[in-house]
């Protein structure tokens, strides 16, 4: 995935990946979403800090 900010260009190295997993339980179903970041300043970046437009979308149904 590429998140556009203003210091970093659409190219390989700005690049993260998200892996959406879904597991049920019970009759419920779970979602873990998971980010890997290599980018220079990402753990800067703190859980919950920004919204997740998956996470708001799915709140939504």
């Amino acid at each position: 995935m590429f998140a556009p900010r203003p210091d970093r260009e659409d190219k390989p190295e700005n690049y993260f990946t998200m892996t959406y997993i879904l597991e049920g339980d019970e009759g419920a179903t779970n979602l873990m979403i998971l980010q890997e970041d290599p980018r220079c300043g990402a753990e800067d970046i703190v859980e919950g800090e920004e919204d997740n437009p998956v996470l708001t979308a799915l709140t939504r149904l």
